[in-house]
C-alpha cells in the first residue's frame, strides 16, 4: 500500500517512479534543470537524469544536512564539533556525486545558502569591515566571487529565472547611474545609465534581463511604477516607456507586489490600468512599442507570459485564453470548477507546452 510519485517526460512516458511511504520518509523533489532532478528523503538525496536513472546519492543525518540543491548539484552542511570545538563547512557535490569544492565560513557559524538557478549558489556573509556581502559559487565554471547582491524585498527571490543574467546592484552618480549585472558563469559587467534612477532598490529587485536587453523597473513598487525603460547592454542605448504609447483604453503602467512583469525573448508584459476602470495586460518590444491592443483580465494575477505565449485566465467567464505575440488568439480552454494550482498563479508555457491542471480532458 505504498504511495508513489512519478516523473513524466514531454512524450507522456513515465521515466521514474519512487516511493513516498513512511519507510523511506520522502520529503520532496525538484523539477528538472540542466538535465537533472533531485529527490529528497530523510536519510538520503538522489540525483536523477532524464532517463530516470539515479546517478548519485548522498547520505544525510544529523551531522550532514542537505541545505541547497539545483541543476544536479547538492550542498551538504557538515557540523564538526567536540567538547571545545564547533564549526560548520559546506561540501558541494556535482551530479556524479563527486566533491567539487568546499566552503568554510570565517566565523565558523552556520549560514543560509540559496540556489540562484543554473547551479549558482549564494551565501550571505559579512566582510571584515562589517559590510554585508555575498560569497557566490558558479558551478559551471567552478568559480567563487564575493559580490553584494542587492535584494530590495524579502518576497523577491534571488534567482536568475529563465535568463542567464540578473541585475545585482544599481548606484546613482552625477552622470545618471551604474547598473551591475552578473551572469551564470560569474562574469560581472557594469553599464552606464543615461536616465537617472529614481529608486535603485526597485531596479535591483524587479528588473529583468532578456538576451542583451535589460528591462528597468524604476519607481514605487507598491502602488504604481514611475517609469519603465529598456537598456541595450551592447550599445548602452536606453529607451523610456511613455504614456504616449498607450491608446485610449489604457493610461498608466501599474504593478503591485503580486502583479507580475515578464521579459522573455525581447518581449515584455506589463499590467495596465484602463480609463474604463478595467485591468489589462500589454505586450511591448524592446523599443517600448505596444505590440497589439491590451487584453482585458479580471485581475493582474490572472496571466502569464513565456515562450511567446500570453496566457490569460478569465475568472468571470471560467476560461483560459492563449495569445501569440502578434495578438492572435490561438485557442480557448474551458475551465472546470475551482482553479487548482494551489498558489493562485496562472500556469506558464515551458518548452512549448502548456500544462492545464484545471480542466477536464477534451477530445
Amino acid at each position: 500500500y505504498s504511495s508513489l510519485n512519478g516523473i513524466v517526460n514531454k512524450e507522456g512516458k513515465v521515466i521514474a517512479v519512487f516511493s513516498t511511504d513512511n519507510q523511506r520518509n520522502y520529503k520532496g523533489h525538484s523539477e528538472f534543470e540542466d538535465g537533472y532532478a533531485t529527490i529528497i528523503f530523510d536519510t538520503e538525496v538522489d540525483i536523477l537524469d532524464t532517463n530516470g536513472d539515479i546517478i548519485s546519492t548522498q547520505q544525510l543525518d544529523e551531522e550532514n544536512k542537505l541545505v541547497a540543491y539545483g541543476a544536479g548539484y547538492t550542498v551538504i552542511e557538515k557540523h564538526i564539533h567536540d567538547f571545545d570545538y564547533n564549526s560548520y563547512e559546506y561540501i558541494f557535490y556535482n551530479p556524479n556525486g563527486e566533491e567539487v569544492t568546499k566552503y568554510v565560513p570565517k566565523d565558523r557559524e552556520s549560514k543560509e545558502v540559496i540556489h540562484m538557478g543554473g547551479g549558482v549558489f549564494c551565501f550571505d556573509t559579512t566582510t571584515e569591515a562589517g559590510d554585508n556581502t555575498n560569497d557566490i559559487y558558479f558551478s559551471k565554471t567552478n568559480k567563487w566571487i564575493q559580490k553584494r547582491i542587492g535584494n530590495a524585498r524579502n518576497d523577491v527571490p534571488v534567482t536568475f529565472g529563465k535568463s542567464d543574467k540578473r541585475v545585482i546592484s544599481c548606484n546613482e552618480d552625477g552622470e545618471g547611474g551604474i547598473l551591475t549585472i552578473i551572469d551564470k558563469d560569474g562574469n560581472v559587467t557594469e553599464h552606464r545609465l543615461s536616465i537617472k534612477p529614481e529608486n535603485t532598490d526597485t531596479i535591483i529587485a524587479y528588473s529583468l534581463v532578456s538576451n542583451n536587453y535589460c528591462l528597468l523597473v524604476d519607481g514605487d513598487s507598491y502602488f504604481h511604477g514611475d517609469s519603465l525603460s529598456v537598456l541595450d547592454l551592447n550599445t548602452g542605448k536606453q529607451i523610456k516607456m511613455s504614456d504616449t504609447y498607450f491608446n485610449t483604453v489604457t493610461q498608466k503602467v501599474n504593478w503591485y507586489s503580486e502583479f507580475k512583469i515578464y521579459f522573455d525573448n525581447d518581449v515584455f508584459s506589463v499590467p495596465l490600468w484602463g480609463d474604463d476602470g478595467e485591468f489589462y495586460i500589454g505586450l511591448f518590444d524592446v523599443n517600448c512599442n505596444l505590440l497589439f491592443d491590451p487584453i482585458r483580465v479580471d485581475s493582474y494575477r490572472d496571466y502569464s507570459f513565456s515562450d511567446g505565449r500570453l496566457v490569460v485566465r478569465q475568472e468571470d467567464e471560467d476560461i483560459i485564453e492563449v495569445y501569440s505575440i502578434d495578438g492572435q488568439k490561438l485557442y480557448t480552454v474551458n475551465e472546470v470548477g475551482e482553479y487548482g494550482s494551489g498558489d493562485d498563479k496562472t500556469q506558464e508555457y515551458s518548452d512549448n507546452i502548456f500544462l492545464d491542471i484545471t480542466s477536464d480532458l477534451v477530445n
